[in-house]
């Protein structure tokens, strides 16, 4: 008779699985992970944590994700290449600590292979992890910290370990807290230990007053600046069509969430609590702010190991023919997700194409422009980053002018770019606009003046279109930009003026 594969494969063989997605889905780093990247690249350069020279917004809301690479760009490397790593490393950190929380609950073998490949054979989990961004080194930090500190509590260590775990999650996201709060209140409700608890909660509440101490003292601003950009009044009916839509793909994880709502008898419940009483309130955070406008569902990607240990938990309590659940539920989990991988791979094909077209446009107007050119636009990821141009955020993540304009119609627009102000940006008259869609196309683009834009845009700006290896930018130029030189250089080696 074979020997059972050890426990360790039950995270290594789905890890690799994951793995292979992700290099097929390839380079697609998301624009949003430039804007990092620029923070970190100006901080290596002496120019201090900021996205414009002598502008102290903070316009990311990753910070210790930013250090990182920050340190990438002081030892010379490439983020972009760079951020595949880190996202290659965050897959294999996510299984394993949903591995770990699952081992801490006493998941038999059969249904911890099942719970594994629910969360690492997830395309938009995968996807997510090649865009450049923390998203799932969050997610995979949020149940190893949970299951550090049941340990910790049941066997009567110290809070070493789990509390590094709360304090690096405190550092990567801004809503960490919110976790690390809900553990610890909900370990008390297990055990009412007053001093375990408070110890870590005090550490943590210290860490959070100096991060805002210094975010006040730097920034100006008790909180990130893209909190007020992308927060302003209740977003509930788009959060909930957000869930639902997670849930057309992920149903495994929310049967997980229901049926945990309905344990056996000899289910040890007070895990069961501790579970929801972290989950449940993060749930209506996320349907409170509307959830995020990516189809990559990485607001919700912070449940997924504990929602996916929940279901495992549920599933082995249920007095049945185990192979046969296991069988329908993994039949299950592929005919959902398939529609989901088609839709990764369009995602991911998108992405690539974006960073190809942003990445030469960038390159261009480095090459081309004064250095003293200011840009305004709406993405300013990938453009800004290698055009190394001024940049005004027309969505308000990097000026805190934009992001704290009020938005009567808040919760009915994309998610996290509904704030704008066009008559306050054109008041600081920037040489260049570049429109949101249609900036860099195969084909001329006649611009006209978008809704909202000053009644005297197009007193002060013309369109433009300008050939560019096979392709056309479509922008608007200020009319004053030729006092600076315009594009002069492209001029004197290409001859044709734009049109």
């Amino acid at each position: 008779m074979n020997k059972p594969l050890p426990r360790y494969w039950s995270w290594i063989l789905p890890s690799v699985g994951a793995l292979f997605m992700a290099v097929h889905f390839g380079v697609c780093t998301q624009d949003d992970a430039f804007i990092s990247f620029r923070y970190a690249e100006n901080w290596a350069n002496g120019l201090g944590w900021v996205f414009n020279p002598n502008e102290y917004v903070e316009g990311y809301s990753n910070p210790l994700w930013t250090l990182l690479f920050g340190v990438v760009f002081l030892l010379g490397g490439d983020p972009v290449h760079w951020s595949l790593l880190f996202g290659y490393g965050s897959i294999i950190f996510l299984t394993y600590s949903t591995f770990h929380l699952a081992t801490t609950f006493q998941i038999s073998s059969l249904w911890l292979w099942l719970g594994l490949l629910i969360v690492a054979l997830d395309p938009s989990m995968v996807l997510e992890s090649v865009q450049g961004l923390e998203s799932v080194f969050y997610a995979g930090l949020v149940p190893l910290m949970v299951s550090l500190a049941i340990r910790e509590r049941q066997d009567s260590l110290s809070h070493r370990w789990s509390l590094v775990s709360a304090i690096l999650l405190c550092l990567t996201r801004p809503e960490a807290p919110l976790f690390v709060g809900l553990l610890y209140t909900g370990l008390w409700l297990c055990d009412r230990d007053w001093r375990r608890t408070l110890l870590p909660l005090s550490i943590v509440g210290l860490q959070l007053a100096l991060m805002t101490g210094l975010r006040l003292w730097y920034f100006g601003d008790p909180l990130p600046n893209t909190f007020y950009a992308k927060v302003g009044g209740w977003s509930g009916m788009r959060g909930v069509q957000y869930c639902v839509a997670h849930a057309k793909h992920h149903p495994l994880m929310w049967l997980g969430l229901i049926g945990g709502l309905f344990p056996e008898k000899h289910t040890p419940s007070k895990h069961l609590r501790l579970l929801y009483w972290v989950l449940l309130p993060y749930l209506f955070y996320v349907v409170s702010i509307g959830g995020d406008f990516k189809p990559t569902s990485r607001f919700l990607l912070p449940m997924a190991g504990l929602a996916t240990v929940l279901l495992m938990f549920v599933l082995q309590t249920i007095k049945s023919k185990h192979h046969l659940w296991a069988g329908g539920l993994l039949s299950l989990m592929f005919i959902c997700r398939l529609p989901l991988f088609n839709k990764a791979e369009t995602w991911a094909l998108d992405r690539r194409n974006n960073l190809v077209a942003r990445k030469v446009v960038g390159e261009w107007l480095d090459q081309y422009t004064p250095p003293d050119t200011v840009l305004a636009m709406h993405s300013i990821g990938v453009v800004p980053f290698y055009a190394q141009r001024h940049t005004i955020d027309m969505w308000g993540l990097t000026d805190r002018t934009i992001a704290k304009t009020p938005n009567e119609q808040f919760g009915q627009g994309m998610a996290g770019h509904e704030k704008t102000n066009p008559d306050y940006v054109f008041s600081k008259h920037p040489d260049l606009y570049l429109p949101e869609d249609g900036f860099f196309q195969p084909h001329k683009t006649m611009q006209t003046p978008e809704e909202g834009f000053p009644n005297d845009f197009t007193d002060f700006y013309r369109p433009i279109s300008i050939p560019i290896e096979g392709s056309w930018l479509n922008i608007w130029v200020h009319k004053r930009f030729k006092e600076k030189g315009g594009f002069g250089e492209w001029k004197k080696s290409t001859n044709p003026a734009p049109n």
